[in-house]
């Protein structure tokens, strides 16, 4: 049949067909399957893509994506936050918004980051918007899908608390260990057995030891640092501070290194962590001084003991000098000028008062005394104070005395033990005899001179001796209180003459050699002030008139003061106390006999003295005239009667020429 190979073809195209048909459905299913997968695809894709976002911007850490040409791009909230939330930061150039020292320049995180396609980090500070911050960075290089780098993304974790925490705990312990070194005191640091941690460096200046040396060494075998005799009490004491009890300081000793021994005292402290003891701190002090200022101040209370006695030996002792030197005085008023026994009378009267000098050298020391200064010639008080110290010794003296020596401002008596302190010293220095020189010179200091005085005019005083001198070590001990080269020597003397030139206002010095004798040199200011010679003839004054009164207790001295006021024309009447003085005076003033003035004795043992009276006086009478007299011349009332209200000052034993002066200016002068 013609049409039967048409039909065979249509039925292949038709097999054909539905094979390819069945071919494309098998396509459909898996381009359908594919289409599938991929959408399942890009949703994890955006899911993770937002997963992803919601961690970089929940994040703690500050992050942002900067481009190649470091355009800030992204950012997460802790970076807004991190910068302030003061402004958009997008589009900004990153060095705009957190900038550090490197920035726009070679060595930039991000130039480098860029450079050698690495992720750096490191530790800087940077200024966000202002604010100086400490972070740390981490930047990684930014890909795309291509694998090139369009940025770079920058990590901050802020670090400035933990940086600041850190630098303040450094400061504390740079602070805590200088003020541990830094200590007066040995510090030791003890574990709990009491082997030795850690020692200051107080341990090295005072003992000599070095940290090596006893680092991990028990404190009880120390034996080269605690004495042995010490040693039970440390560790008994040690042992009370571990167990918690609280012990107070205790004294021991130490040996240093040179084998020197120092006094010291001991404490120790715990120290706890969650409750438990785990060291503690053994403190010791050197109180070595302080000991031997103890001691010092124990002798002091001692001389300080002996001078309250001295004074009250004095002021009786004085007062019995006034009674002998003023019926001296009053003897020698009666005879004529050319009485040879004028002479041995003015001799006594020398020596009254240099016997009253020798009550003042331990009060002058023990209580401070002021000088009571007046206007004097010093050379006839150098020589008989220097013969009177050495009468009877086998020493002799030769004078160098200027005689045109400047007057000065002194208090002689005070002057004249300096003088005796001297020569006793000179004659203790030459055992076998010799010869003292003694002398004295104007000298001039002048501007930029090497004394510690002032420039100006002075007098030179000084004493020599031909002994065997001063060693170097102990020339400039030998003005402190109790030092003495010489056995069973007190070694007050030269401190006594030290404190007198001082309140003098003057210098005293030392210069001494091997087997050259010692010279002592006094350097005392000058005076422009007149000086009046108290025993030159001259016009005997007119008498006196008008009453006085006399308040003493001692009666011996009463007496001889209104015979002597009486013989200079006064009417003079006596009472034993302040009390009876105030009585008196209102009574004189209501009979219309006033007392011209009032000599006072200013201590009266148990009853009212001068310095009371005298205050009950002003109320009276403001214009009262007051003399104060006392056998204390070390009372600094004495030294400054007038800031006390006085009008003059007497000090016991006094001649007649004394009473008279002071009489004559305080009553004959006041009047013209």
């Amino acid at each position: 049949m013609s049409g039967e190979p048409e039909i065979n073809q249509l039925k292949q195209q038709l097999e054909r067909t539905q094979r390819e048909l069945s071919s494309y459905k098998v396509a459909a299913a898996q381009v359908g399957n594919q289409l599938t997968e991929i959408s399942r695809l890009n949703q994890e894709i955006s899911r993770s893509r937002i997963e992803i976002d919601l961690i970089l911007k929940t994040t703690s850490d500050s992050m942002r994506l900067v481009d190649r040409d470091f355009n800030i791009i992204w950012t997460n909230a802790a970076m807004d936050r991190f910068c302030g939330n003061k402004s958009p930061t997008f589009k900004k150039k990153c060095y705009n918004v957190i900038r550090s020292i490197r920035c726009e320049t070679v060595d930039c995180l991000l130039t480098r980051v860029l450079k050698e396609n690495r992720q750096i980090s490191e530790e800087i500070t940077i200024n966000v918007n202002g604010v100086v911050k400490q972070a740390i960075t981490v930047a990684s290089p930014f890909y795309n899908e291509e694998g090139e780098i369009i940025g770079i993304l920058e990590d901050f974790i802020d670090i400035t608390a933990s940086k600041q925490a850190e630098d303040a705990l450094r400061e504390s312990e740079e602070k805590y260990r200088n003020i541990f070194e830094a200590a007066g005191d040995i510090i030791l640091l003890l574990d709990t057995r009491g082997r030795i941690l850690d020692a200051n460096h107080k341990l090295l200046t005072l003992g000599g030891y070095k940290r090596e040396d006893i680092i991990g060494k028990k404190i009880t075998k120390l034996i080269g640092i605690i004495l042995p005799k010490s040693i039970p009490i440390i560790l008994k004491k040690f042992l009370q501070r571990m167990a918690g009890k609280t012990s107070p300081p205790y004294e021991a000793q130490m040996r240093t290194k040179d084998g020197e021994i120092k006094d010291v005292e001991i404490s120790a402290t715990v120290i706890r962590r969650e409750g438990k003891i785990v060291a503690a701190l053994a403190i010791l002090r050197d109180i070595t001084r302080r000991k031997k200022y103890e001691d010092e101040l124990l002798k002091m209370q001692k001389i300080e003991s002996v001078g309250v006695l001295a004074g009250g030996i004095a002021h009786d002792f004085n007062n019995l000098l006034t009674a002998i030197v003023s019926n001296i005085s009053l003897v020698k008023e009666r005879l004529n000028p050319g009485d040879p026994h004028r002479k041995m009378l003015t001799e006594a009267e020398k020596a009254c008062f240099l016997s009253k000098d020798l009550t003042q050298q331990l009060l002058t020391f023990s209580r401070g005394g002021k000088p009571v200064k007046e206007v004097i010639y010093i050379q006839d008080l150098i020589e008989e104070s220097a013969r009177f110290s050495l009468r009877g010794s086998n020493v002799t003296c030769a004078f160098s005395i200027a005689s045109n020596l400047r007057p000065v401002m002194a208090d002689p008596g005070q002057i004249s033990q300096v003088i005796n302190n001297l020569i006793i010293n000179a004659y203790q220095a030459m055992p076998a005899g010799g010869t003292v020189m003694v002398g004295a010179e104007n000298i001039t200091l002048k501007p930029g001179n090497r004394s510690p005085l002032p420039d100006g005019n002075y007098i030179k005083i000084f004493v020599e001796d031909e002994g065997m001198g001063i060693p170097r070590e102990a020339l400039s001990k030998i003005f402190d209180p109790f030092f003495s080269t010489k056995s069973g020597g007190s070694g007050l003397g030269l401190a006594i003459s030290y404190s007198i030139v001082n309140n003098h206002g003057g210098h005293i010095l030392a210069e001494s050699g091997k087997e050259k004798g010692t010279r002592f040199s006094i350097f005392l200011p000058a005076t422009s002030m007149k000086f009046i010679e108290k025993n030159s003839p001259r016009q005997i004054p007119s008498p006196g008139s008008g009453r006085i009164l006399v308040m003493d207790d001692e009666e011996l001295v009463a007496d001889i003061t209104c015979r002597t006021l009486k013989h200079f024309g006064y009417q003079a009447e006596h009472v034993p106390d302040g009390e009876a003085a105030i009585k008196s005076y209102i009574k004189a003033r209501e009979e219309g006999l006033p007392y011209v003035a009032v000599i006072m004795d200013l201590t009266i043992p148990g009853r009212m003295g001068g310095k009371e009276a005298l205050l009950k006086l002003k109320e009276i009478d403001p214009e009262v005239r007051t003399i104060v007299s006392s056998g204390y011349s070390t009372d600094p009332i004495m030294a400054n009667y007038q800031e006390y209200g006085f009008s003059g000052v007497l000090p016991k034993p006094y001649r007649l020429d004394d009473l008279r002066n002071v009489l004559q200016s305080v009553v004959v002068e006041s009047d013209l």
